[in-house]
């Protein structure tokens, strides 16, 4: 069978299973493509399920791009219009339902909302949570003196300030300086106010009066006033028929030229009947009155509100989520989500952490996985103790996403581009109650648009009605004023409820604390303002207020049968202490004792969770972005997954994970080469579920702990895959060992999970690619380590396999895979394979050493059970009838593998048709000098191009960085021998080298002892450059600065074509060719050049030559048959290069 790799790259067709059933065919499955960047990489792929086929070979075809092949420039808002800015990790998984992972898990007994202790002690009946005031009673014993100022006639009538009906209620009004002073006011201090009250009704409780000077002319309730306020009166007040008067307990100077905004708050066991006060009509607005009590919604842990969908359809490209909120400061910070939506495939969409337990605040929206993010650390002002507004926006055409705190913008972020769709939306926590929100809500609502800064601001303390700009664009809007019950109505045109999942807790504002959703009025009561000088007796009275604590539900379960099981649900009351808090302060004064009916020890419950097995076939990160160019085709990687063979058949589920599964173009498809596989894979298993898990769960066992593992009865040879990557700042950068410990005592593999990057096949690329981290580096593939376990076994039964980290520390964290493989007898006695090409190749694996003029690089493997100690390998390139023949000695044992350097020929090289699409061919022949078992496996082919060709003069100009003395080059030619170097160079200081070359194979190396290469942005190194030139000045090569460790720069003088055949530098002709007699070097002042002829060999060659002006003509009758070099230097000492063939 060949094997062209061309085909990785280049499959146009598919074959059909029906047809490819004979040895050497092959099969292709298509899976994610190009056009799935922006959805779900998660399905279910048919994969070839033929009885009676079996495959030698499976490959997995890997393939990356940039987002439409385009470049993300280091401009802001463009750096993920290609491939993203930052590395992601980029999992793919295949589902086999009918296998099962585990993991080991507790769970507890007892799970209580709003509880996290071992101990619950419990009552069921109500408790509460006091608060006292001391309210002052001001009585005038004397009058010394006294002035009254009146403003308004009592034309007509108002239900407010004392608008009982109401529970709490508050209302502004604004009088004016010229109307304070034209009723007779004067600067100094005011002393009570009078109302007539015209229909007396319910008492008001906690009635507060308070001043305060503004400049306003009118009212907005867009803007109310809430702080700045002095309080004069504080007193529960029923009110008379006729005049009413107000004594302050502390007088409100008044500074004669402000307004004065006066403000009445009460708040109410519950509502009552109007007090009716006379008033008057004002020719502006002066009044900002409560029209509905207010009520907002408490998320206690226990609780959640899923939102009607019917206005939700395709949010597309803009969404804006607005609300109000009041954190619990005793629960937070802690793991939050305060809402979360999800798509049709149940994806994340729209995610808000307020906080997480670090104090961030975190903004997620898009299509699920690589979600886009913004955050930002908060204070604790900003998360809890107070009500804040809270706005965010997000415009996946700009790519802008905007958090806005109490109208201003707090935190932004650009090149965030993923559209957002939902179908379904939860507040108060995410799915299944799990990460609860604690604390209140009020004034929920979700548009279809971005909204602007200027229209967040104007409509944040106001309810939204049909003037708003954006109503057109309102999904839904929920006011949460219900105040009890079960359901929330949706005040938005699509009129959808939404309904309360747990136990509903709703809380009334208090008068007091009443700051928004105000009704603008020019109904101003008449009002006197007295300013007099008493006798009097200030009388404190102290009063007490109760708010009803929330209740605790509680969940009990039992474990059965592997199983957590849930027992019963009840819902208590928390005994012990509760408080006595200062009204005003909010400080602890006193505290009751509850006494407890009962108590709850909760303790853990052990268990197993069990999932359908998912496969981890190829663990990647993908590469950073900013200025990387992956081509309009992408790179591929090519994986073998041959020991997936048990799973990949039929429909399995398909998907990628751990965030960059959106994150770039990808193609993958699946290659099945009919055939016999030299064993049979009888089985594949996780030997635990693969997650990222924090070292300390590794360390006591919590993750990966020993298990008794059945041995396959039907298999004769067993192996561990692992593959492990290491994140978090102290698990990415340290390296750590790990190991595979079978039966106990000392572990049979141990080693340490490290892989170098500087030398990374893809490269250069944004951020810190160069760095050497745990296991992985961005743009690669893991590394995976294979374990032959057989030895260490005891054959039939189950055997301990224990898999641990010998320490870590800070914030390490692993992913990690270990796969058990279960082979049966080897297939054949006598065989060998060649299972690759490193050079020469166009693999993106070798692309470090690739193009390459010098020895072929082959892998073989012993694919029999007998030793393999000798095959023959012929080669060639193209369609060379003349092979090149290499025989192999040595000793390979079964399944091992060993690199091969196959001698480099001008026979080999002088069949190159052109610069590119050149095909190397590989076969092996004669293992041990006998009969090949299979020969299927033994030919392989590989696609490359051929080095470029440099000119014999030219000069190497090298600028050294601040760091010279890190820095190396030399020109080592075909045989290995250096030919020049320079070494030990001077900080930012230029270097040039002329060198004349002869023809040949040579390399340039250019190495760094820092592995940064000269030019990497992360460092203080400073810049410096590599270059060819021409010894006229031409550029021949500019080379990349950022490199790494270092860069093989692989070329040829006049070889395989020449430097003027491939650039043209020189018209020369040479004819005819080929020749038989005589041939013609045809060129300007030709006759002027030394022309030497050489044969094959390199040895020169002597011809009979008639000189004409511009052509010299050559006799070559005498010569054999043969390829011959014609070596041409002209009057100017420049080098030219022609082949003839002689025929």
């Amino acid at each position: 069978m060949q094997r062209i790799l061309l085909l990785f790259i280049l499959l146009i067709h598919f074959a059909k299973p029906s047809s490819a059933q004979v040895a050497g065919d092959t099969l292709i499955t298509a899976t994610f493509n190009y056009t799935q960047t922006q959805h779900s990489r998660d399905s279910m792929i048919q994969f070839p399920n033929l009885p009676g086929v079996t495959y030698e070979k499976i490959y997995m075809l890997y393939n990356m791009r940039c987002k439409n092949g385009l470049v993300s420039p280091a401009i802001q808002g463009q750096t993920n219009i290609g491939c993203g800015e930052w590395d992601y990790t980029c999992n793919t998984y295949i589902v086999d339902s009918t296998k099962t992972d585990s993991v080991k898990a507790k769970h507890p007994s007892h799970i209580i909302t709003g509880f996290n202790g071992a101990t619950y002690n419990y009552t069921t009946n109500p408790t509460y949570t006091y608060y006292q005031y001391n309210q002052q009673n001001v009585v005038y014993n004397a009058t010394i003196s006294e002035t009254t100022a009146t403003i308004g006639t009592g034309a007509t009538t108002s239900t407010s300030p004392f608008n009982a009906n109401l529970t709490t209620s508050k209302s502004q009004y604004l009088w004016t300086a010229a109307e304070l002073s034209a009723a007779g006011l004067v600067a100094g201090d005011i002393s009570s106010l009078r109302l007539n009250v015209s229909t007396v009704g319910s008492a008001t409780q906690f009635l507060k009066v308070r001043l305060k000077h503004v400049t306003q002319a009118s009212l907005d309730n867009a803007t109310p006033d809430i702080t700045g306020f002095t309080e004069v009166y504080f007193l529960n007040t029923t009110f008379v028929n006729g005049s009413n008067q107000l004594n302050f307990y502390n007088n409100f100077n008044w500074n004669g030229t402000d307004n004065i905004l006066v403000e009445f708050s009460f708040s109410n066991a519950g509502n009552g009947t109007d007090n009716m006060v006379l008033s008057d009509i004002t020719p502006f607005v002066s009044g900002l009155v409560s029209a509905t009590n207010d009520y907002s919604f408490n998320f206690t842990g226990n609780n959640q509100i899923n939102l009607g969908n019917a206005n939700f359809g395709n949010f597309n490209n803009q969404i804006s989520i607005c609300f109000w909120n009041f954190g619990n400061a005793a629960a937070l910070p802690t793991n939050t989500s305060i809402l979360y939506a999800t798509n049709a495939q149940n994806h994340r969409q729209a995610n808000i952490h307020l906080p997480w337990s670090n104090s961030s605040i975190y903004w997620d929206a898009g299509f699920g996985g690589p979600f886009d993010r913004i955050e930002k650390p908060a204070t604790n002002a900003e998360i809890e103790g107070q009500w804040n507004h809270w706005a965010f926006t997000k415009n996946a055409t700009t790519g802008i996403m905007n958090i806005y705190l109490n109208g201003t913008l707090w935190q932004t972020g650009t090149g965030k581009t993923l559209p957002v769709e939902i179908t379904d939306f939860m507040l108060g926590g995410a799915p299944n109650m799990s990460n609860p929100y604690f604390g209140k809500m009020d004034e929920f609502s979700l548009w279809k648009t971005e909204l602007s800064q200027a229209t967040i601001q104007a409509w944040m303390n106001k309810s939204i009605d049909a003037s708003h700009p954006n109503y057109a664009s309102l999904a839904a809007y929920y006011k949460l004023n219900e105040g009890t019950g079960i359901v929330s109505a949706d005040a938005s045109p699509a009129n959808a409820t939404a309904t309360v999942a747990g136990t509903p807790s709703w809380s009334i504002f208090k008068g007091k604390d009443i700051f928004k959703n105000f009704a603008t009025t020019d109904n101003r009561p008449m009002v006197t303002f007295v300013q007099g000088v008493y006798t009097q007796t200030i009388t404190t009275i102290t009063v007490m207020d109760s708010v009803q604590n929330n209740t605790n539900t509680v969940y009990s379960f039992i474990a059965a049968n592997n199983n957590i099981i849930p027992f019963d649900t009840n819902i208590y009351y928390q005994s012990g202490y509760t408080y006595v808090y200062d009204g005003n302060t909010n400080l602890i004064i006193d505290s009751v004792n509850v006494p407890a009916q009962g108590s709850i020890n909760i303790t853990q419950l052990d268990y197993f969770q069990r999932y359908p097995s998912a496969f981890q076939m190829v663990s990647f990160v993908t590469p950073y972005g900013i200025n990387l160019d992956l081509g309009m085709t992408g790179k591929t990687w090519v994986f073998d997954v041959t020991d997936y063979a048990p799973i990949l058949k039929g429909w399995k589920r398909m998907f990628i994970n751990g965030g960059g599964e959106r994150q770039e173009d990808m193609d993958i498809k699946f290659m099945f080469i009919v055939g016999t596989p030299p064993r049979d894979v009888k089985d594949i298993s996780n030997l635990w579920r693969v997650e990222a898990t924090g070292y300390q769960s590794i360390l006591n066992d919590d993750r990966y702990e020993p298990r008794s593992v059945p041995m396959n009865a039907n298999a004769t040879s067993f192996k561990i895959k692992t593959a492990i990557t290491g994140h978090g700042q102290e698990g990415e950068f340290i390296p750590r060992t790990h190991e595979i410990n079978i039966a106990g005592g000392a572990p049979e593999f141990s080693w340490d999970v490290w892989k170098k990057c500087a030398e990374n096949p893809v490269y250069p690329q944004g951020g810190t690619w160069i760095y050497d981290r745990a296991g992985w580096c961005p743009g690669m593939a893991t590394d995976v380590k294979e374990m032959d376990i057989t030895p260490f076994l005891s054959l039939p039964g189950n055997n301990t396999i224990d898999y641990g980290i010998i320490t870590a520390a800070g914030s390490s964290t692993y992913w990690v895979s270990n796969q058990l493989v279960s082979y049966g007898n080897p297939n054949f006695v006598l065989d060998a394979a060649i299972v690759d090409v490193k050079n020469p190749s166009t693999k993106v694996e070798y692309a470090r050493t690739n193009s390459t003029c010098n020895d072929p690089l082959v892998v073989i493997r012993n694919t029999g059970s007998t030793a393999l100690t000798s095959l023959t390998i012929e080669y060639w390139v193209n369609n060379n009838p003349n092979r090149e023949v290499f025989t192999w000695t040595g000793n390979l044992a079964f399944m091992e593998s060993v690199d091969v350097a196959l001698p480099g020929t001008d026979n080999l090289w002088g069949a190159v048709t052109g610069a590119t699409n050149n095909i190397f061919h590989a076969e092996i022949k004669n293992p041990n000098n006998g009969v090949d078992g299979y020969v299927h496996n033994n030919k392989f082919n590989s696609t490359f191009n051929i080095t470029n060709v440099v000119p014999s003069n030219f000069f190497i100009w090298f600028k050294t960085n601040l760091s010279g003395a890190e820095s190396k080059y030399e020109i080592i030619d075909e045989n290995g021998t250096q030919v020049f170097m320079r070494e030990n160079m001077a900080n930012n200081t230029q270097y040039r080298d002329t060198l004349q070359l002869g023809w040949g194979c040579y390399s340039f190396v250019m190495t760094d002892a820092g592995e940064d290469g000269i030019d990497f942005w992360a460092n203080n190194d400073g810049v410096g450059f590599a270059r060819f030139r021409t010894t006229t000045g031409a550029t021949i090569k500019n080379f990349e600065g950022d490199f790494g460790k270092s860069l093989i720069y692989n070329f040829t003088i006049d070889y395989p074509l020449s430097y003027e055949e491939l650039y043209q530098t020189k018209e020369i002709s040479l004819y005819p060719n080929p020749a038989s007699n005589q041939f013609t070097i045809e060129g300007k002042n030709i006759e002027k050049s030394h022309i030497k002829i050489c044969n094959q060999l390199g040895q020169s060659v002597v011809l009979p030559k008639d000189l004409q002006q511009n052509k010299i003509t050559f006799n070559c009758a005498s010569l054999s048959p043969g390829l011959y070099i014609v070596h041409i230097q002209d009057e100017y000492n420049n080098n030219y290069t022609r082949k003839i063939m002689i025929e």
